[in-house]
């Protein structure tokens, strides 16, 4: 699901978002170093049909300290979020990020911010309505095509 969720990224601005091959390899791996941190948090979100039980969905995030590059204080960091499309708009998307903020706050983070693509106008929608308010936004370009103001 992390792999399908960066190459969805890239299909959103593939100079800004990397996929490779070997994708699902890379990030299994990556994300089994970061499972092994006490400051990692990985969730699933499991339906249930027919007495059978399926992962539809995954969060994961970390406690960050303060970062003096980003002006952050200590907090939780939402970094992904995804959801199988056969499951979207049921919910589960928003009681991942409930259950991932909640996780963090209660191993000590007195805040948590989220990480959207400025592209995914619907999971924007769903974290402003449960209250996130936006910070920050990433602009990106090439310096070939800088123009002058």
């Amino acid at each position: 699901m992390g792999a399908t969720l960066a190459r969805l990224h890239n299909r959103m601005d593939p100079r800004r978002f990397f996929a490779i091959r070997g994708m699902e390899e890379g990030y299994a791996s990556w994300l089994s170093r970061e499972m092994a941190s006490r400051k990692a948090v990985v969730l699933a979100a499991i339906a249930r049909s027919r007495g059978r039980e399926r992962i539809v969905g995954y969060a994961y995030g970390r406690l960050e300290g303060r970062d003096w590059n980003t002006l952050r204080d200590p907090c939780g960091v939402g970094v992904d979020v995804y959801v199988v499309p056969r499951a979207r708009r049921r919910g589960a998307g928003r009681m991942l990020i409930e259950a991932l903020v909640r996780e963090l706050g209660r191993r000590g983070a007195p805040q948590a911010v989220i990480q959207v693509a400025a592209r995914n106008d619907r999971a924007l929608a769903i974290a402003e309505a449960m209250g996130f308010r936006r910070t920050v936004v990433e602009l990106a370009i090439d310096p070939a095509e800088i123009r002058g103001a």
